[in-house]
């Protein structure tokens, strides 16, 4: 009986070492599967923060070519615009100048006419 005893202590503290050996094993893996998992996480983060980067580099890219584009329209509208004043204004000096020489006519024509009579 105390040698069944023995043995069964002895199994006992065996299957006492096995369980904490296995728990260690456990706890070593589980400790690598956390160390990967926050590697892929920061991994994951540096992409994002990249793509992020390049995201906004790229929209900052867009609004200057907008920006240009927009310059660009805005000096072609005003060179239009200032090319329709001018017609505008050499047309109303035009027409001023065909009145000027309606009148100087009519004036020359009533004085013919007052010589006359």
């Amino acid at each position: 009986i105390a040698y069944k005893a023995e043995m069964d202590e002895v199994r006992r503290k065996a299957d006492e070492k096995i369980i904490a050996e296995k728990k260690a094993s456990d706890m070593a893996v589980l400790k690598d599967k956390i160390s990967a998992e926050k590697e892929r996480e920061k991994e994951r983060d540096t992409a994002n923060v990249a793509r992020e980067k390049e995201r906004i580099a790229y929209k900052a890219e867009m609004d200057e070519v907008r920006r240009k584009a927009d310059e660009k329209i805005i000096a072609e509208k005003k060179a239009s615009d200032m090319a329709v004043l001018k017609d505008k204004i050499s047309a109303e000096k035009n027409s001023e100048m065909e009145r000027d020489k309606a009148n100087i006519t009519r004036e020359k024509e009533r004085i013919a006419y007052k010589a006359e009579m």
